[in-house]
C-alpha cells in the first residue's frame, strides 16, 4: 500500500484525547456558523460553546442562582426616579436580561441591566410597578436562555407588618376594667401605623374599646355566665396598604354569686372581689367549696368581710322536767325561751374581747324590748331563736339545733348544713354563742377548779350553797363541750358565757347579796382556744342541767347594729 492511499484511508473513529490542557475547537462569530448538524464551536461573540441541531444552534450553558437583592422594600417615589436594584446571586452571563414579575403573574422588563460580574448584576426597576402587584419576583435570564427565580423578593411602600402573634391576647374576668391588651404593627418606611376592627363588631359589641394609634384594647367587658372566646380580627393601616390578624380575648365571670352560674366556692375568694360596699345583708350564690350545687345563701358584710348567715333553730325534744330540783320544763313551743326570774335582768359590766357591750341587761343581750314580771320570773318577749333548759340529772338526752336559711324560709337540707359544717372555721364575736346562767338563791362561792370545759361530765351537786347551771353542746360527730360551766355566786344573780372559734368570756352581775365578782373556775373563764372544734360552730345538739330554781338560756349573743333576720337571732359564720 503506499502513503498516498494510506493517508486517503485515514478515518478519526472514536477519538481519545489524551492531553491535559483541552481540545481546542472550531473558534469564530455567529456569522461564522456552519450549517451541518453535529457541529460543535465556540461562539467568540457570546463567549459559550455551541453545537448545531441540524436546525438550530444551542449554547451550552449552566443556569444562574438569584439569592438575594440588595432591598426588599423599595418606594414607589425612588421607582419613579429611576430605581436601581442589585442583585446578587452567581452564573450572571454577558447580556443577561432581568424580568420582574407581579403577584398576578405579569411581567415587567428591567429597561438597563448592567452585569457587574459573575455575582452581580445593577437593574433598573420598571417604572410601572406599583403595591398594588406586590410581592414581586425577579427573575435573570441568562444569553443561553437559562433562567432562575427568587420569588416574592421585595414589595412596593411595603404594608404593616404585625409584631403581635395571631391567637388569644388576654383572659380576663368579667369585671375586669383598664387595659387589657395592647397589639402593635410596624411599617417598612416608618409610617404611622392605626388600627381598626375588620369584618365585625365584636369588640364594640361586648363593650371593648380599641385605641385606634396606640392599639390598646380596654373596657369593661359584658358579664358572662360560663368562660366565653371573643375572636375579632384587627386591621392595621399605613397609608393605603393593610395588613390583618385574628385575634381572641377569653372572658371569663366573675365568681360574685349574682347568679348561679357566677356561684362563689370560697367566701374568702368572694371578699377579695371587693364587690361589696355597704354594711348589710345579701343574697348570693355558692358552692361552699364545692360541697353543693349552687344555692342562693344569705350574707353579711360588715365593711370589711363576709360572713354567711345561719339562725339557730331549737327543737322541743331533749329538755327533761326533774322534780328532784322542783322546776319545770318552761320552754315555749315556738322555741322562745321562757324563764329568767325577776331580779336576772340585772347588769352585767364587761371588759376584755366583747368590751363594745358596755353596761348590759337580759333584754340587751338576746334583743328583746321589754320583760313580763310574774311569778316565774322575767320573760323576754318575741323571741324564738333562743334555748331554754331545765334540769336534767345526766346528759342521755340532747335536743337537735336545726339551722334556718334565710333565703329559702326554711331549715338547711342535711346535704348543705353538712357542707356549711365542712367550711365553717370562724364565728364573728359580735354573733358568739352565748349562755345566760340565773339564780335566786345562792349563798356563797364555789370554786370547781376541777372542771371540763371539753367533756360531758355532770356539773350539777344539790350539795353546793348557790345553783349550778350548764349548757352542753355536740357536734356532728359526738364531741362534747360546756357552754356555760359553774353556778352564779350570790343571791338573785346572772352569769354569761360568750363563745367563738377562738376566744371566750364569762361575766356575773352583783346579786341581793352583795357579793361581787364571778367563779372564774379555777383561774381560768374559757376553755383553751375558744370552742373545742370548728365543728361546735354550727353543733348539732345542745343538752343543759340546772339546779334547783335556776334556769340556763342558751342563743346567738344580739348585736344592735347587725340586728336580728326575720325576728332571729344570727350567727355570723366563715
Amino acid at each position: 500500500m503506499t502513503k498516498a492511499r494510506d493517508i486517503a484511508d485515514f478515518k478519526f473513529e472514536n477519538i481519545v484525547d489524551t492531553g491535559t490542557e483541552g481540545t481546542r475547537v472550531a473558534t469564530g462569530t455567529t456569522a461564522q456558523r456552519g450549517s451541518t448538524a453535529g457541529q460543535l464551536r465556540f461562539n467568540s461573540e457570546t463567549g459559550l460553546a455551541e453545537y448545531y441541531t441540524g436546525t438550530a444552534f444551542k449554547a451550552i450553558d449552566a443556569p444562574p442562582t438569584v439569592s438575594s437583592v440588595g432591598n426588599t422594600n423599595i418606594e414607589e417615589a425612588s421607582i419613579a426616579s429611576g430605581f436601581d436594584l442589585t442583585i446578587s446571586g452567581s452564573g450572571f452571563g454577558s447580556g443577561a436580561t432581568v424580568k420582574f414579575i407581579g403577584n398576578d403573574g405579569t411581567e415587567y422588563n428591567s429597561p438597563t441591566v448592567t452585569v457587574n460580574s459573575d455575582t452581580s448584576i445593577t437593574a433598573t426597576v420598571n417604572t410601572l410597578l406599583t403595591n398594588a402587584n406586590e410581592p414581586y419576583d425577579v427573575k435573570v435570564t441568562n444569553i443561553s436562555g437559562l433562567s432562575n427565580t427568587l420569588a416574592d423578593a421585595f414589595n412596593v411602600d411595603g404594608k404593616p407588618a404585625w409584631q403581635t402573634a395571631s391567637g388569644t391576647i388576654a383572659t380576663i374576668q368579667d369585671n375586669a376594667t383598664g387595659t387589657h391588651a395592647t397589639v402593635s404593627a410596624t411599617d417598612p418606611e416608618g409610617d404611622a401605623v392605626s388600627y381598626s376592627e375588620t369584618g365585625g363588631t365584636v369588640l364594640s359589641t361586648n363593650n371593648f374599646s380599641l385605641n385606634s394609634s396606640s392599639g390598646a384594647i380596654s373596657g369593661d367587658p359584658v358579664d358572662v355566665s360560663g368562660a366565653t372566646t371573643h375572636t375579632f380580627t384587627l386591621r392595621a393601616t399605613s397609608g393605603t396598604n393593610t395588613a390583618d390578624r385574628s385575634f381572641n380575648i377569653i372572658v371569663n365571670p366573675t365568681l360574685d354569686g349574682t347568679t348561679s352560674g357566677r356561684a362563689f366556692s370560697s367566701i374568702s375568694t368572694f371578699n377579695s372581689l371587693g364587690t361589696l360596699s355597704t354594711a348589710g345583708y345579701y343574697d348570693r350564690y355558692v358552692t361552699l367549696n364545692g360541697g353543693v350545687s349552687a344555692y342562693e345563701q344569705k350574707v353579711y358584710y360588715d365593711g370589711t368581710d363576709t360572713w354567711y348567715v345561719v339562725s339557730p333553730q331549737f327543737t322541743s325534744g331533749g329538755l327533761i322536767s326533774n322534780s328532784m330540783y322542783g322546776v319545770a320544763n318552761d320552754r315555749a313551743s315556738d322555741g322562745s325561751f321562757k324563764t329568767i326570774w325577776q331580779a336576772h335582768n340585772r347588769s352585767v359590766s364587761w371588759n376584755g374581747t366583747w368590751s363594745y357591750l358596755g353596761t348590759t341587761t337580759v333584754q340587751d343581750l338576746i334583743g328583746t324590748g321589754k320583760n313580763n314580771v310574774g311569778s316565774t320570773g322575767a320573760v323576754p318577749l318575741g323571741d324564738s331563736s333562743s334555748q331554754v333548759l331545765t334540769s336534767l340529772a345526766s346528759l342521755t338526752s340532747f335536743s337537735t339545733i336545726n339551722y334556718y336559711d334565710h333565703v329559702a324560709g326554711s331549715n338547711y337540707s342535711s346535704a348543705t348544713l353538712t357542707a356549711l359544717r365542712n367550711v365553717v372555721t370562724e364565728l364573728n364575736y359580735k354573733t358568739a354563742w352565748m349562755s345566760i346562767t340565773g339564780d335566786d338563791d345562792g349563798s356563797g362561792f364555789n370554786n370547781y377548779g376541777g372542771i371540763g370545759w371539753d367533756d360531758g361530765s355532770i356539773l350539777n351537786n344539790p350539795s353546793f350553797n348557790g345553783t349550778p347551771a350548764t349548757t352542753h353542746i355536740k357536734n356532728a360527730s359526738g364531741s362534747i363541750q360546756k357552754g356555760m360551766a359553774g353556778q352564779t355566786n350570790d343571791n338573785e344573780a346572772m352569769g354569761v358565757t360568750l363563745w367563738t372559734h377562738n376566744a371566750g368570756l364569762a361575766k356575773a352581775s352583783v346579786g341581793t347579796g352583795g357579793n361581787s365578782g364571778f367563779n372564774t373556775f379555777g383561774g381560768s373563764v374559757s376553755y383553751t382556744g375558744g370552742l373545742k372544734t370548728t365543728g361546735h360552730i354550727l353543733p348539732a345538739e345542745i343538752a343543759g342541767e340546772t339546779g334547783g330554781s335556776s334556769t340556763v338560756v342558751t342563743s346567738p349573743l344580739y348585736n344592735s347594729t347587725i340586728g336580728k333576720l326575720n325576728s332571729k337571732l344570727v350567727l355570723l359564720v366563715k
